[in-house]
């Protein structure tokens, strides 16, 4: 498995106020990040006991792990290494350690920490840990021996008709016709449920689907604002009330590119919210 240094130094979260009709973003002061997150191996096989310094005024600790060779596979074939992120949040009951269970044994892992001040909150992430999973030794059970069986007479089966199968339907998304088309993304246009436009210059378009969710080039389905920023493609868009989506930012123009909730990251270099 070849190295792998993720590229960032922490995750963080950041709430969103309202100023002037524009999305200004403020970072949560409290609680402070969990310090000295530990990751070894733990009593059993497929275990691992995380721990990290206490911090006394946490709500909550979120406990987060990602297989190493997940994060290769997916992000070697263009995918969001997040599809193979796992988390857990437990309450702040002065406790620094939690044990992971029912891991793959033999595997390298990412482990983090974060605090929260409620459950679901920002959360302020550590450093990154990393432990090799102790391979199971564990014998396996003997085979039972089988069963001695007297052989009957056979029967010829009459034949009978091998039904016709029944075809299983192919799973359709709602997506807008190509009359719901734009054109070119604007900033200030507002689409409806089934419409959609095109980025100026690139292939990727922005779709509000007929369920008021919408999508950008390969990101995810979306519910409330959706952003994406990697060169030379800079777009950010927002849901209204109504259930239509205004387009805030197109190539560089318009309101800042959005860090609402969910995970910043420095790469691929893109951020979405989903609420």
């Amino acid at each position: 498995m070849k190295p792998l240094t993720i590229a960032f130094a922490a995750l963080f979260l950041l709430t969103v106020v309202a100023v002037g009709g524009l999305a200004v973003a403020h970072a949560s002061d409290s609680p402070a990040a969990p310090q000295n997150v530990r990751a070894a191996n733990g009593p059993n096989p497929g275990e691992v006991n995380v721990a990290w310094d206490a911090v006394s005024d946490a709500g909550y600790y979120r406990i987060g792990w990602i297989a190493l060779e997940d994060y290769e596979a997916i992000t070697a074939v263009g995918g969001d290494w997040l599809e193979g992120f796992v988390f857990v949040d437990i309450a702040n009951r002065n406790q620094t350690a939690h044990t992971v269970a029912r891991l793959t044994p033999g595997i390298r892992y990412a482990f983090i920490v974060a605090t929260t001040d409620a459950l679901n909150g920002d959360p302020k992430w550590s450093q990154w840990a990393y432990v090799t999973l102790n391979a199971d030794d564990s014998p396996c059970p003997a085979a039972e021996p089988a069963p001695t069986v007297t052989p009957t007479p056979t029967v010829t089966p009459k034949p009978t008709a091998t039904p016709t199968p029944t075809r299983t339907p192919t799973p359709t998304r709602q997506s807008p016709s190509a009359a719901g088309h734009k054109g070119n993304c604007r900033v200030g246009m507002t689409l409806r449920p089934g419409e959609s436009c095109g980025y100026p210059g690139a292939e990727e378009r922005f779709v509000v689907y007929e369920d008021g969710r919408a999508k950008f080039g390969s990101l995810g389905i979306v519910n409330s604002v959706i952003g994406y920023s990697n060169s030379p493609v800079n777009f950010a868009a927002e849901k209204n009330q109504d259930g239509t989506w205004t387009v805030t930012r197109v190539n560089g123009v318009g309101a800042p590119l959005p860090s609402l909730c969910g995970l910043r990251m420095s790469f691929p270099g893109f951020f979405r919210c989903e609420l």
